[in-house]
C-alpha cells in the first residue's frame, strides 16, 4: 500500500472521525436480477443471547481452555472503546480486537464457559485514580477522559482536587466485568479484562502544523452548522472537507518525502502512539481499582443491548445488534408465487419482464437465512426502507433512523457500523475472497457493482477498500 494513502487515511480519521456517531447505511446494488425462485424461507425468533462463533470456540481449545491464558489474551489483545451497553457482542469484539467492558465481558465470558467454567457478570460503579483513569482512555489528562466517557453515554463523576480547584484527582463511572468460578478456587474471583493501562510512546518531531489542523477545522465548521451550546457539528459539506483533507495530506506528505529521517519511518515512529502495557502474572484475587457498588447477574439485562430495526412495507423486524454485527444483511426481491418466477424465467431474466406483469416479495436475509417477508409488490414498484438505531443509554435514550427507497425486483445490501475492523479481520476477508468497505458517509454508488450477493461489505466510519482481494486501495 502507498505511503500516501496510509497518510491520508490516519490524518482524516485522527482529525475528523474519531468522534462520528454510530449509523446505519442501506446500500443499493442494482447490478442483477438478484431474486431467488422458488426460495425456501424460514424463519427467525429474536434472542438477546449470542451464539458463540467459531472463532470463540477454535480460541478456547488453542488456549487448552486454561482460564490464565483466556482472561490475558482478551486483556492484552482486546482494545478498550468507551461506550455504554453490549454493541458488538462477544463474537465481533474478537474479530475487531476491540470492546467497551460489557463487549469484553461478554467475550471473557463466552470464552471461560466455553472452557467449563462458571461465570457471572458485575455491573456497578468504580472509583479510578486521575492518573489511571487517563491512561486507561489513553487521553491527555484525566479531565479529557472523564469528557470521554461522558461523551460517550457512560455515566461519570468527578472528584475535584481542593487546592487547584479544576484538576481532576478521581473518576468514579459505570463499568461491568466478569466473576468466575475457577476449579481452583473455592470462592468467585474478579475478572477484568477491559481495565487496562497504555503508555504513550512518542514520536518523532511531527511536520504536522498544529496551526494548518487549527484552521481546516475552523474552515470545516464554517461550511457546517455548528452547535456550540451542545457541541455538535452537523450538516458537514462532504465535498469542501473532502478536498480541504486532501490538500493538507498532500502537503504533508511532501514534508515527509522532503526529510531523510521520516522517509523510512512509520506512521507510529512518526507521529507516537498508545502502547499497551500487556500482563501475564497469575490472576489476581482483587480489582485494580475502588468498587462502590454493583449488582450481579448471569445473565446482561436486555435494556443494555443496542438494538437495531429494519421496517420495510409489512416488514418489521427487530434484533440486538451482537446478533448482526459483522454480518451479511441483505434485501432480496424475489417472485411472489411461484407462476411469477416461471414467467421471469420464461422471459430470460427480470430485465426482460414488464414490470406489470410480475409480484416481488421482499425477504430480509441475514448471513444468507430468511429472517422476515413482506406482502408481495409490483415489479418497479418502490417501497421505503427505514432502518433505526437504538443505543443502550440508561438514563436517557438515542435513536437514529436513515431511510432508503427501494425498488421491487433489486438486490440491496445493508451495512453496519459497530466498531472498528482490525487488519486481521481484512485478512481474514482477503483469504475468502473480495471485501469492501463503503466511501466516507456511507454510501456506495458505483463502487459496489463489481459486488456479487455472497461478498462481505464491511464499514469503519469512512474508510473504504476496494477490491482487496485483487489490489489495496484507501480511498477517502
Amino acid at each position: 500500500m502507498a505511503i500516501k494513502e496510509i497518510f491520508c487515511f490516519f490524518v482524516i480519521f485522527a482529525i475528523l472521525m474519531s468522534a462520528m456517531p454510530i449509523s446505519i447505511f442501506a446500500l443499493e446494488n442494482n447490478i442483477t436480477s438478484a431474486y431467488v425462485h422458488k426460495a425456501s424461507l424460514g424463519s427467525h425468533e429474536m434472542s438477546n443471547s449470542t451464539a458463540v462463533g467459531a472463532e470463540i470456540e477454535q480460541l478456547a481449545s488453542s488456549l487448552d481452555y486454561d482460564p490464565v491464558k483466556l482472561f490475558y489474551y482478551v486483556r492484552n489483545n482486546v482494545d478498550y472503546e468507551p461506550y455504554l451497553g453490549v454493541m458488538a457482542g462477544p463474537n465481533w469484539t474478537l474479530l475487531q480486537g476491540a470492546g467497551n467492558s460489557f463487549d469484553q465481558a461478554l467475550l471473557l465470558s463466552s470464552l471461560l464457559r466455553e472452557s467449563g467454567i462458571q461465570t457471572r457478570y458485575v455491573y456497578g460503579e468504580i472509583e479510578v485514580s486521575a492518573d489511571d483513569v487517563a491512561k486507561w482512555l489513553r487521553s491527555e489528562n484525566a479531565t479529557q477522559a472523564a469528557n470521554f466517557l461522558a461523551s460517550s453515554g457512560i455515566s461519570t463523576t468527578c472528584r475535584i482536587d481542593g487546592y487547584s480547584g479544576d484538576v481532576v484527582s478521581v473518576l468514579k463511572n459505570e463499568h461491568m466485568w466478569v466473576e468466575a468460578k475457577l476449579p481452583s478456587e473455592s470462592d468467585w474471583i474478579p475478572l477484568d479484562p477491559s481495565f487496562k493501562l497504555y503508555e504513550y510512546v512518542a514520536g518523532l518531531e511531527s511536520p504536522l502544523s498544529l496551526t494548518s489542523t487549527s484552521n481546516l477545522l475552523n474552515e470545516t465548521i464554517n461550511t457546517s452548522e455548528y452547535d456550540k451550546t451542545q457541541g455538535w457539528v452537523t450538516s458537514v459539506n462532504g465535498t469542501f472537507a473532502v478536498e480541504k483533507m486532501d490538500e493538507y495530506a498532500n502537503e504533508i506528505f511532501n514534508l515527509i518525502l522532503s526529510d531523510s529521517e521520516l522517509q523510512n519511518r512509520t506512521f507510529t515512529q512518526v507521529f507516537g502512539y498508545w502502547k499497551l502495557q500487556k500482563e501475564s502474572h497469575p490472576l489476581n484475587h482483587s480489582l485494580p481499582y475502588k468498587v462502590t457498588s454493583s449488582t450481579k447477574s448471569s445473565v446482561i439485562p436486555e435494556e443494555y443491548y443496542h438494538k437495531a430495526r429494519f421496517k420495510l412495507g409489512t416488514i418489521d423486524y427487530s434484533t440486538p445488534t451482537s446478533e448482526i454485527a459483522g454480518k451479511r444483511i441483505t434485501i432480496h426481491f424475489v417472485p411472489a408465487t411461484e407462476e411469477d418466477g416461471d414467467y421471469i424465467d420464461q422471459a430470460g431474466g427480470i430485465f426482460e419482464v414488464p414490470p406489470d406483469r410480475v409480484n416481488m416479495k421482499p425477504v430480509l436475509f441475514i448471513e444468507g437465512k430468511s429472517v422476515a417477508e413482506g406482502t408481495p409488490l409490483a415489479l418497479g414498484e418502490q417501497i421505503t426502507l427505514s432502518t433505526e438505531f437504538y443505543s443502550a443509554h440508561r438514563h436517557r435514550s438515542y435513536f437514529s433512523k436513515r431511510d432508503k427507497i427501494l425498488t421491487a425486483g433489486g438486490f440491496y445490501t445493508i451495512v453496519s457500523n459497530f466498531g472498528k475492523v482490525s487488519s486481521r479481520l481484512v485478512e481474514k476477508h482477503i483469504s475468502n475472497g473480495n471485501s469492501y468497505l463503503p466511501k466516507f458517509g456511507g454510501i456506495i454508488h458505483s463502487e459496489i457493482h463489481s459486488a456479487k450477493p455472497n461478498d462481505i461489505l464491511i464499514i469503519e466510519d469512512g474508510v473504504y477498500i476496494e477490491n482487496i482481494y485483487n489490489e489495496t486501495t484507501y480511498t477517502v
